[in-house]
């Protein structure tokens, strides 16, 4: 199960979140090599690790075996302060509507027991995630392939630069959208017949202090549309 947590309810999810910090650690830093986040007690936290960061675990046999995270984009977030430079200058989506996609991992091999790999429970849990939060859309730095997958999920997607290189690899910046629609595919390619996130009740929403969040359930989905995505203003 896919938990969201904020600023209003990580108080409570103490365990969860020194789990989140030492499997971000293996991941990215062991893993993956990105050493310049390597940190001595093992726990990979960085300067957008805020109160305006929203974490998205997904917990299997009480373990975190996937992790994404949201950045707010009316606030500083990966793409403002470290990596402008990808976008040549240009202007991109923000808003207190528009979120960075960021950190999204899962552990090689996990899986739930019907099978269902880490990986795809997490990306149909953010798909969950933005209609919870009725968000207009993410911004995220991706490998290319990547989103030839989004939009087989259904995701509305459109690039933000030319696609380029980082460290020696692809690298796409690109603001896509979730429907109804992509909800309903990304949990049929997980044979899910309940959502994968759970959201407490009582937290309120974490971009939009007069918003709810909305609480659907997977019948929900089925009945609800969504719009094309929209046009964006900087």
């Amino acid at each position: 199960m896919m938990t969201m947590i904020t600023a209003a309810n990580i108080a409570r999810h103490g365990p969860t979140m020194e789990d989140v910090w030492s499997f971000r650690h293996r991941q990215f830093v062991d893993r993956f090599r990105w050493n310049n986040l390597r940190k001595s007690d093992g726990r990979e936290i960085d300067e957008f690790d805020t109160e305006c960061a929203i974490h998205l675990p997904l917990l299997l046999g009480g373990s975190v075996v996937g992790y994404t995270r949201f950045l707010r984009t009316d606030r500083p977030h990966l793409l403002s302060e470290n990596y402008p430079e990808l976008m040549g200058g240009a202007l991109w989506p923000r808003g207190d509507d528009i979120v960075e996609w960021t950190r999204c991992v899962a552990e090689p091999g996990a899986a739930d027991a019907e099978g269902i790999s880490a990986i795809s429970l997490v990306y149909t849990g953010v798909a969950e995630a933005f209609l919870a939060l009725g968000l207009r859309g993410v911004i995220m730095r991706t490998h290319p392939k990547f989103v030839s997958r989004l939009i087989e999920a259904g995701w509305n997607v459109r690039p933000l630069n030319v696609p380029c290189s980082l460290e020696g690899k692809p690298l796409a910046v690109i603001f896509a959208a979730a429907t109804a629609e992509t909800v309903r595919i990304s949990q049929s390619m997980c044979r899910r017949t309940k959502p994968v996130l759970a959201i407490e009740t009582d937290i309120p929403h974490p971009t939009q202090p007069e918003a709810s969040i909305r609480i659907v359930s997977h019948a929900t989905y089925a009945r609800m549309s969504g719009p094309k995505l929209p046009p964006w203003r900087a």
